[in-house]
């Protein structure tokens, strides 16, 4: 089983069920699939060969969807790029995925034009009519017969997904066609994917959590709604339009949809709702439990190097009082997950040390990384740098981070690549960043620095404007402490500990 042969299966048993809707639109999994089919045919027309690589900068659309099975059914490596990076960044990736062209849409063209340069044939696939760059289009791709997937080996790559780094350099987990198969099935399971889901694509398709779950419904012949308008009023115009029943967001875009939604009681119809990627406070959830009457709530835990969810907490955890309210969830069927002590040894139940995870999902490697994926996966174990506690009946608590990272409105952003791009402003002599508890973005990046010494401390206004031409805006400090120096231990490290509860004290949290 492939996610090509999943599509087709859908095709044979549900034919005429809608796949795809939106506004103006509305496609059968028949015609999805032969849509797919031809793209794939296209794409080969268009000289991308087997394991050859395309990526994709635009926002989520059938099209975009679409394309991307278009590319793995043909056995060409996606590469899905995060359309937040900066030029610089995306130019990074470009270059080390090897991608050979870009499918873009028109929001993002402007961009595009800035990376054409960086493809080694400078092809440029446009989505949709407002990409008006010099390539071909979808229509283009689309004018082609219908070719069978490709049957790939299931160790094969399907894509690179690129995760950030603490020096700011991108790493490309390689995830197989295995491992997309079994997180698709697992994600079909655990978040209850059925024929009668119709989920609407709010989390982006560069992240995990948007393309795994849009794997997980195909393989459930369920119904794919697209918005153009992302917005909280956009979101509840999509549930009145198309019959919405399940939703995915992260804690951030969920405490603005209630915000908007108020006590109106608009969510009766929602049967399932996914939230994860970013720490949700106990007032928030309860709040959503409140406000999601008739939906069965799951959290979902994962990292890239997995193929994302990996960890849920079900539906019979979120009862009031329910022991496990604050946990990240149980291991999916595809994984073995285990708390470790630094020796690689299993710890015992309660005790904390790092979450591992091992199965046949876990990625073949960082892509031109050796040295960096024997460091993440031992023995067959990926560590994922997350500290946790695991109950006796198995279910995860993360209570903390061993990696310098911070996850803000689902969004990683590690400290150190925010500290190379503030110690890059004139007059600055040291800057250690950390993140805090911020209610609507689960984590804010905040940032302590130093002046050097004679000189002025710069305004924060002007530190971050400084960063945003450096680095993706959602990266950039929401705040700034200047201080006349940082904390050491006996070593001269930074004590990021005491700089956290100096920022508590303040806010008056500690």
């Amino acid at each position: 089983m492939t996610l090509a042969l999943a599509i087709t299966r859908a095709a044979h048993q549900a034919p005429d069920r809608p796949a795809v809707v939106g506004a103006g639109f509305s496609r059968s999994w028949a015609q999805t699939a032969d849509r797919i089919a031809r793209l794939a045919a296209g794409l080969r027309a268009q000289g991308l060969g087997r394991g050859q690589s395309i990526a994709f900068l635009a926002g989520n659309t059938a099209e975009h969807m679409e394309l991307t099975f278009a590319a793995i059914w043909a056995g060409i490596v996606v590469v899905p790029l995060n359309w937040r990076l900066s030029v610089p960044e995306l130019r990074a990736i470009l270059r080390d995925s090897g991608a050979r062209a870009l499918a873009v849409d028109g929001p993002m063209a402007s961009v595009a034009r800035h990376l054409a340069a960086d493809l080694p044939s400078a092809a440029c696939i446009a989505l949709d009519r407002g990409a008006d760059l010099s390539g071909c289009s979808l229509d283009d791709l689309l004018d082609h017969e219908p070719m069978s997937p490709v049957n790939p080996d299931p160790a094969e790559v399907l894509g690179l997904y690129y995760t950030g780094g603490t020096t700011g350099a991108p790493k490309g987990a390689e995830l197989s066609h295995r491992s997309i198969h079994l997180q698709a099935l697992d994600q079909c399971v655990a978040m209850e994917c059925t024929a009668a889901s119709v989920y609407l694509h709010t989390m982006p398709f560069f992240h995990l959590g948007g393309s795994s779950l849009a794997n997980a419904i195909t393989y459930g012949q369920g119904t794919h709604v697209f918005t153009a308008d992302a917005s909280p009023a956009g979101v509840l115009h999509a549930l009145q339009e198309y019959g919405v029943n399940f939703l995915s967001v992260v804690p951030t875009a969920l405490h603005d949809l209630l915000d908007h939604a108020g006590n109106a009681g608009v969510f009766g119809q929602v049967r399932s709702l996914v939230y994860g990627a970013a720490p949700m406070s106990e007032g928030l959830l309860r709040r959503t439990m409140a406000a999601f009457p008739q939906a069965r709530l799951k959290q979902a835990y994962g990292q890239t190097e997995i193929g994302g969810a990996c960890i849920i907490l079900p539906p019979e955890a979120h009862a009031p009082g329910s022991p496990h309210l604050a946990a990240a969830g149980r291991a999916t069927l595809s994984v073995d997950v285990r708390i470790a002590g630094p020796d690689g040894v299993e710890l015992p139940r309660g005790t904390a040390g790092e979450i591992q995870v091992a199965g046949l999902r876990v990625m073949n490697g960082y892509h031109g990384l050796p040295e960096k994926t024997a460091e993440t996966i031992v023995d067959g174990w990926l560590r994922t740098g997350d500290v946790g506690i695991m109950s006796a009946d198995g279910y995860v608590t993360v209570v903390d981070r061993l990696k310098d990272m911070i996850v803000t409105g689902g969004e990683n952003v590690f400290c150190g690549e925010v500290e190379n791009a503030l110690s890059t402003y004139p007059g600055i002599a040291e800057v250690a960043v950390i993140g805090v508890p911020d209610q609507r973005w689960g984590e804010a990046v905040h940032a302590f620095v130093v002046p050097a010494a004679g000189a002025e401390p710069p305004g924060t206004a002007a530190l971050i404007a400084h960063c945003r031409t450096r680095i993706a805006g959602y990266k950039c400090p929401k705040g700034v402490t200047f201080r006349e120096a940082l904390p050491r231990s006996g070593v001269g490290k930074i004590r990021k500990d005491l700089l956290r509860a100096d920022w508590l004290a303040q806010e008056g949290r500690a």
